[in-house]
């Protein structure tokens, strides 16, 4: 069974990063944005994903293994999921960004994996994750836009995703790629 271990995510026009990625002011900054949901995920035990915005859009974990340990030294705790686990947590259709933490583990050949999604990816909805060759992939209104990005396996990598109705960037550790719908 392939795993992932996410870290902190803000549902923010969808996820995030950890709350303690950068410095004990990284969660005001992220509050300071305005997210739609923010969760840090640092939960050890339970089913709920605390919402840490304003909203309370509180999450739900299924499957997921509490408490382990965050992307570097400071960062917190996190989560693992497996092929079966998820977290779920509400947010409109406004979303129009998306940046979380992943630590994939290692995919056979032409084995894919999702992260996060919302709705339906054929309709309103979307979903980010690793398609063909390990290269991130983002999908909306039933369209598939693969970017140049290769997710490194068994490694801490930053993920951000951002779109509008022309285009679709993706950022990895901070560089970023911009691909057209």
């Amino acid at each position: 069974m392939k795993s992932s271990v996410l870290s902190a995510a803000v549902l923010a026009a969808a996820l995030a990063a950890p709350p303690s990625a950068h410095a004990a002011s990284y969660g005001d900054a992220v509050l300071a944005q305005n997210p739609l949901t923010y969760l840090q995920m640092e939960e050890t035990s339970g089913t709920v994903a605390q919402d840490a915005s304003l909203n309370d859009r509180d999450g739900t974990y299924a499957n997921a293994v509490l408490g382990a340990n965050g992307a570097f030294i400071g960062a917190g705790r996190a989560i693992t999921l497996g092929q079966s686990a998820s977290v779920a947590a509400g947010v409109g259709p406004t979303s129009a960004s998306v940046e979380l933490w992943v630590n994939p583990a290692r995919l056979r050949k032409n084995e894919q994996q999702g992260f996060v999604a919302h709705g339906n990816p054929a309709g309103d909805g979307w979903s980010l994750g690793i398609g063909a060759k390990r290269k991130l992939v983002f999908i909306t209104r039933g369209k598939a836009i693969t970017s140049r990005i290769t997710v490194p396996a068994n490694s801490w990598t930053m993920l951000a995703v951002t779109w509008d109705a022309a285009k679709v960037r993706f950022y990895l550790n901070g560089g970023s790629t911009t691909k057209e719908v």
